[in-house]
């Protein structure tokens, strides 16, 4: 499976690009070079447009899938885990995911499928029949408890109107959708808000049923966010506006509960260590984010990251052929 997994991450930057980015490291304070290094850049968006001068998020396309996906964590093993999820599980603004730092923890290798603005209804609309046979040799399979506002509903299709070869979500109408739930949250809708949440959770619900129906692997959920799954609800008052911008966004406790049913082997790794610090990559100088600001903390920092593996191992080190190697997978 290793060999498959080299065969298939296929680098998405050309030869030509990669040499420019190169001349960069050696010459990090030239300003036409950097011009060249950010044009190259910006075909690949979000993440790695944004971040270029800080984050190198090696990205790979799979046969599978229709997004470019972090590069692979391959170590000299067969043995592999697959990583679900949102930016979280991607790793945005982090060097160092928690899928990478588990499997350096597990000696296994990790495929990283996290993408910006996911949820389960982008998974199960767009990896191919090929990736749900390969998932079905992994070790396991996390998935992420990611945002409800990720989904479809009667008012915002996020996946609506899209040819097929261009499956992906929307994104300008997810965005649209998310900014509308914080408007609707700083207004006091909260009758209109928690309608649209109800709408949500239920097809969520529906996508991660159908999600987790097709990994023939072990599935085990992931709660990785700042906040404890059960500490806000929509029908507290107050609490709405942090969950149109906390992440989940719009996962509150009954929301969660009713998640669990579906992934009940579930660590939950609540950590709220730390912001990410900007230092640029070539020059090694202090620089800023998207955001203006030396640091960020809308995404897990890497402290966080690290927090998350930890959790994860000593998770899965109750559970049996989970935590140690074992007979590797061939063909």
């Amino acid at each position: 499976m290793r060999e498959y997994w080299k065969d298939a991450a296929r680098p998405v930057m050309t030869p030509e690009h990669e040499s420019v980015i190169r001349q960069l490291s050696l010459y990090p304070f030239s300003p036409p070079l950097r011009e060249r290094v950010d044009h190259i850049y910006r075909q690949y968006r979000p993440y790695q447009a944004r971040d270029w001068r800080i984050v190198d998020y090696k990205l790979v396309k799979y046969p599978f899938a229709t997004h470019n996906s972090r590069g692979p964590t391959l170590l000299p093993t067969d043995d592999f885990f697959v990583v679900i999820g949102s930016a979280a599980t991607l790793g945005s603004a982090s060097q160092l995911t928690y899928g990478e730092l588990l499997a350096r923890r597990l000696g296994l290798s990790c495929i990283n499928l996290g993408m910006a603005g996911a949820g389960p209804e982008y998974f199960v609309r767009n990896l191919k029949q090929e990736f749900w046979d390969i998932a079905a040799r992994a070790r396991f399979v996390i998935v992420e408890v990611m945002s409800t506002t990720s989904t479809s509903n009667s008012t915002f299709g996020v996946f609506a109107d899209l040819p097929p070869e261009h499956a992906g979500f929307h994104a300008q109408r997810l965005a649209e959708a998310r900014s509308h739930y914080v408007e609707l949250a700083r207004n006091g809708e909260r009758d209109k808000l928690k309608d649209f949440a109800r709408e949500n959770t239920e097809n969520y619900l529906g996508w991660l049923k159908e999600l987790k129906s097709r990994i023939g692997a072990p599935v085990f959920g992931l709660w990785f966010s700042r906040r404890a799954p059960l500490s806000l609800d929509l029908e507290k008052p107050g609490q709405h506006l942090l969950l149109t911008q906390q992440f989940p966004q719009l996962v509150d406790a009954a929301a969660f509960r009713r998640i669990a049913e579906i992934l009940p082997d579930m660590c939950l790794a609540v950590t709220d260590n730390g912001m990410s610090f900007a230092f640029d990559r070539f020059s090694q100088m202090p620089t800023t984010w998207w955001n203006g600001q030396p640091t960020q903390g809308y995404y897990p920092s890497p402290a966080m990251h690290n927090d998350a593996a930890r959790h994860l191992q000593q998770f899965l080190a109750h559970k049996p052929n989970m935590s140690g190697k074992q007979e590797s997978f061939h063909g």
